[in-house]
């Protein structure tokens, strides 16, 4: 079953098996958002969410964080600071902060976010790392566009966008994985990145800091 949405006739919610998928009108490939749902009440409050969720009425999504949209990802090279160590990316600051060890982040600092991320999967992890890693990734957020006034102004562009991390290589937490796979279909990304992304983006524009 396929719906447009009264009021986003850009996009349509197709139903099936208990996923919901929304996609841009005529272009089911292009899809933006995926969730899972079991009762009328979940797929009601997808549709508000369509209609009067985190963008405002007429708003663009951003889906994924490649192209002309590569500076929002944490791969994207940028001046970076944390903890006394300076780094080439979010990325590469993120994974070092995995480890305590300054000698096991040093590496890390010479790294791309690419080698970063392969090296950070062979880090034994600090004993915390579950609590503090988001906000961890919060503070590099803010420090890449505090830091770097070009991405700064790339960002408060976006405007009201609702700033998505699409991706497909199943990573549900700081994004939302649009690959297919019953697994990742079946629970929504809770998209922690892009919600970071719209936070910073609120207090760059003079909002409030949370």
């Amino acid at each position: 079953m396929a719906l447009v949405c009264a009021r986003r006739q850009d996009l349509v919610l197709e139903l099936s098996h208990g996923v919901a998928v929304v996609h841009a009108a005529g272009r089911p490939e292009d899809v933006l958002f995926t969730s899972y749902w079991d009762d009328d009440e979940r797929l009601l409050s997808i549709i508000l969410e369509l209609n009067h969720g985190c963008c405002q009425l007429g708003a663009k999504w951003v889906a994924h964080f490649y192209g002309r949209y590569a500076f929002l990802s944490n791969m994207a090279p940028c001046a970076m600071e944390y903890e006394g160590m300076r780094y080439r990316s979010v990325e590469a600051a993120f994974q070092a902060a995995k480890t305590l060890d300054p000698d096991e982040r040093v590496p890390f600092t010479q790294m791309d976010g690419r080698q970063a991320k392969g090296s950070g999967h062979e880090l034994v992890l600090r004993p915390d790392w579950g609590q503090v890693k988001g906000d961890i990734m919060l503070q590099l957020v803010r420090y890449k566009f505090r830091h770097n006034p070009q991405m700064a102004e790339q960002l408060k562009g976006t405007g009201t966008s609702l700033l998505i991390e699409g991706n497909r290589w199943h990573d549900n937490e700081y994004g939302n994985c649009t690959c297919g796979r019953p697994k990742c279909a079946s629970q929504p990304g809770v998209n922690l990145l892009g919600k970071i992304l719209m936070q910073v983006r609120v207090e760059l524009n003079g909002g409030t800091k949370v």
